[in-house]
Order: structure tokens, then sequence, then C-alpha cells
């Protein structure tokens, strides 16, 4: 009775919250996935998200077909630098969630990275959708705006 208890080491309470937001993050982008992928039948290359959301949604599935590889084609040109530097910005990122004390200047600046990496294939995506639009009948166009303009009319019709 007469040793002196020692305060078990745990874990700080500030801690626990960053964890506790790291795993609802990690939740949050986990669910959109499985979502994205229920919703529109995998990841089968029938349909790219960065090309335009809505607007891949809109398109033929043949068209889709062909939109997804020319996008495909476009990364590849790229080549891999793409991919490695976001995980490279990632693996900063957690990096600088682990340092002590906590800075929030690296995280900002890695995740204004790795947004201006999204964005560059957000914008060939586009691009690559814009091209094909060009380049469609009028009557395949005008269907596709037909399309695009029910879908606005669907996610849109309990906001107004």
């Amino acid at each position: 009775m007469g040793e002196r208890m020692e305060k078990k080491a745990g874990m700080r309470p500030w801690l626990k919250v960053v964890f506790a937001l790291s795993l609802a993050l990690n939740l949050l982008v986990l669910g959109v996935v499985g979502g994205v992928a229920l919703r529109h039948g995998g990841f089968d290359g029938r349909h790219h998200h960065m090309a335009g959301g809505p607007m891949t949604r809109a398109l033929s599935q043949e068209d889709k077909r062909v939109v997804a590889r020319e996008m495909r084609r476009n990364y590849r040109e790229q080549g891999r630098d793409g991919r490695a530097a976001y995980g490279a910005a990632m693996q900063q990122l957690v990096e600088g969630l682990r340092a002590e004390p906590f800075d929030p200047a690296p995280v900002a600046t890695q995740m204004a990275r790795m947004r201006e990496m999204l964005g560059r294939r957000v914008a060939i995506g586009q691009q690559v959708l814009l091209e094909h639009l060009a380049q469609m009948e009028p009557e395949a166009r005008h269907a596709f705006a037909g399309r695009l303009e029910e879908a606005m009319k669907r996610r849109w019709k309990d906001r107004e």
C-alpha cells in the first residue's frame, strides 16, 4: 500500500481527437468510394468520375467507354510521375500530422499540393470530354443534354 502508484501513460486527449477525426475522414472517403461503386456499377471503365461527374454519367455507355479510354491514354502519356508525386504528398501530409509540436502550415501545404494535382487530372478529363462532345452528331449531343437536364432535375428538385 505504501508503494507510490505511477500514473499510467495514456494517449493525450487532443491526440484522441486527431485520431477520431482521421478515422472519420477515412470512413467518409471509404463511403464515397463505395457509394460511387454501388451507384455506378463499379469501376470497370464505363464511367470515370474525374471527367465531370453528372456530365460523364449522362453519356451513353459507348461514349463513356470512348471517353474513359481517351482519359487513360492521356494519363499514361503523363507517366506514373503523377501517382508517385501524389503518394509522396500524402506521405508528407501524414508526417506533418504526426509532428510534435503540430504545425498546421506543412499539412496545409501538402493539402494544397494534392488539390493542385487532382485539379490537373480533372482539367484533363474535362478537356477529353469537351473534345468528345465536339465530335458528336447534333442528335447525340442533344440526347446527352436531355439526360444531363434530367439528372439535374432529380438531383436538385429538393433544393429549390
